[in-house]
């Protein structure tokens, strides 16, 4: 399992999309609170992607392994 923080500030959106599930996107919202999301999966390599649109926002993302309280 691994735990995806994201927050992004300005104009624009983020999403955050895992290729490997073909999950529906995560969309960030910008200038709003931090967006905090745990994903359970097997042992194995992950892909993710994230777009920007609509904009120049600034973004941060961390991927943690396990769970993690904010």
């Amino acid at each position: 399992m691994y735990t995806i923080y994201a927050r992004c500030s300005g104009k624009g959106t983020v999403q955050v999309v895992d290729l490997a599930n073909g999950d529906e996107p995560s969309l960030i919202s910008c200038d709003g609170a931090r967006t905090v999301g745990r994903v359970h999966t097997d042992e194995k390599r992950q892909a993710l992607r994230v777009t920007v649109s609509d904009g120049n926002p600034s973004w941060r993302i961390a991927v943690v392994s396990g769970e993690h309280a904010m």
